[in-house]
């Protein structure tokens, strides 16, 4: 019997499926060649590792952060990896201070071609331990910090007619899991802002890239705060999920994932494949979603203490154990020390007495 070989139009389409892929790779690689990015949050997590990626594909890249010792030591691995970094300590909270920033960057260095807005913190407890401070602060940074960097860029950029703003949301402003309250509404903002500014500045010539990503391997328990009674418990299970494959994705992978979208310009990035089935099932069974996270609360203990920690204080009061799990990924992504996060206050409102009653009975009712 006579083998079949592959006919001429096989092998034809094969070469011209590789050619395309080296072609999209080089032309990916090449998108961030000469441009300017600014990466707020930059000294550490997703925002270092974003820089890195950005600088390894050629751009020229600031990064911003509160501390300036977090921005050094963020600016010497970043050299020492080849990247062309400089630092601006900023707040982003503060307006003002992000509009100077703004300018003193476009002085030095020229235009800014694409804006991350990443910069975040993270309350986790039950909504009975959050106080309305917790909610004002998360919205402070995770969503007026992004609205203050487009407020100051995007003059430039329509004057130019070009530009790219990034905006890191999450899949938790998609899809509100339990026990984030504070994140999940900032973040719920953040998503519906950086979609209806793509919609608006479109015609301008101008990108707008809404990043939903799923639970990251990024160091970031031991810099949260964690509330109520059983904070602890809590912060181990992140912990834990912090440092295991499969239950969170690999901050590199999620870095180049991200850069990818933002070279190709798209509308909207999810990374990690449960992100797009957790959104794909919100949409298609919004319902059956609320009712299985109400079941997963209605699991957990009550608590009604208001009383929170810094993940770094909880990771040394528990001892080596905790010590090793945060470690592990804290060092990776240059999240501050243990000790040093663990020096930070501890916050403490106990409810009232009328305000328990009333807790109480909303949950009774409930039940």
């Amino acid at each position: 019997m006579r083998r079949s070989q592959p006919s001429s139009t096989g092998w034809m389409l094969a070469a011209a499926g590789v050619v395309t892929a080296v072609w999209l790779i080089g032309r990916r690689r090449k998108a961030f060649v000469g441009k300017l990015a600014l990466v707020t949050g930059g000294s550490r997590g997703l925002g270092l590792n974003l820089a890195r990626e950005l600088g390894s594909r050629g751009a020229t890249v600031v990064i911003c952060a509160r501390k300036e010792e977090e921005l050094e030591q963020a600016a010497h691995d970043l050299a020492h990896a080849g990247v062309d970094v400089y630092t601006h300590a900023c707040d982003v909270t503060d307006r003002e201070a992000v509009a100077r920033m703004i300018e003193d960057v476009e002085l030095e260095h020229g235009p800014i071609d694409v804006l991350v807005n990443n910069a975040g913190i993270l309350h986790v407890g039950p909504a009975t331990a959050m106080t309305v401070e917790d909610i004002h602060a998360a919205m402070d940074t995770n969503f007026w910090g992004a609205v203050h960097g487009v407020d100051a860029v995007l003059p430039g950029m329509l004057a130019r007619h070009a530009g790219q703003i990034v905006n890191i949301a999450s899949i938790g402003g998609i899809a509100p899991v339990p026990w984030m309250l504070p994140y999940s509404a900032s973040k719920s903002a953040l998503m519906g802002y950086s979609v209806a500014l793509h919609h608006d500045l479109a015609s301008e010539g101008i990108a707008v890239t809404t990043v939903a990503p799923w639970v990251m391997r990024t160091g970031g328990p031991v810099n949260g705060t964690f509330k109520g009674s059983v904070r602890r418990k809590v912060f181990t299970a992140f912990a834990i999920a912090d440092v295991t494959p499969g239950l969170a994705i690999d901050v590199r992978r999620a870095a180049r994932m991200v850069v990818n979208g933002i070279g190709a310009r798209r509308s909207l990035v999810f990374v990690g494949l449960p992100s797009r089935i957790l959104v794909a099932l919100f949409g298609l069974a919004p319902r059956m979603v609320s009712s299985a996270f109400a079941m997963v609360t209605r699991a957990l203990p009550r608590s009604f203490t208001k009383v929170g920690e810094p993940g770094g204080a909880i990771a040394r009061e528990l001892g080596r154990a905790g010590r090793s799990v945060a470690e592990r990924s804290r060092s990776r992504n240059n999240q501050p020390t243990i000790e040093s996060v663990a020096q930070q206050p501890t916050t403490a409102q106990t409810p009232t007495a009328d305000e328990v009653a009333r807790a109480h009975e909303a949950a009774d009712i409930a039940e």
